[in-house]
């Protein structure tokens, strides 16, 4: 018997960035879906990146650690989703700290 699971971003090899780095790839234009788990942000690159801090291996993903700040600033999501245009391309899994 075989057992099919789908994808999980969380569990892919991804690269951890700064939310700094993640802001400067949504504000280019390179995020082309992202998936936002309580404090944790990761995005799905519409090009993949080498990354110096990850010894310049390319990946396809990137995963950020949301500040604090954020969560108690009621635009934090906007600044995480700012740029997608589709909906559908923003996965806010909750409960999360725009949800309560």
């Amino acid at each position: 018997m075989a057992l099919i699971l789908g994808s999980n971003p969380f569990r892919e090899q991804v690269a951890e960035v700064s939310v700094k780095q993640y802001e400067a790839e949504l504000k280019s234009g390179n995020i082309a879906e992202v998936w936002i788990e309580q404090d944790t942000v990761v995005a799905r690159l519409r090009e993949s990146k080498a990354f110096p801090d990850h010894g310049n291996r390319t990946f396809p993903k990137i995963r950020a650690t949301v500040p604090e700040g954020y969560m108690k600033d009621p635009s934090g999501f906007d600044r995480l989703t700012n740029g997608i245009t589709d909906p559908s391309k923003i996965h806010n899994s909750g409960p999360s700290f725009w949800q309560a």
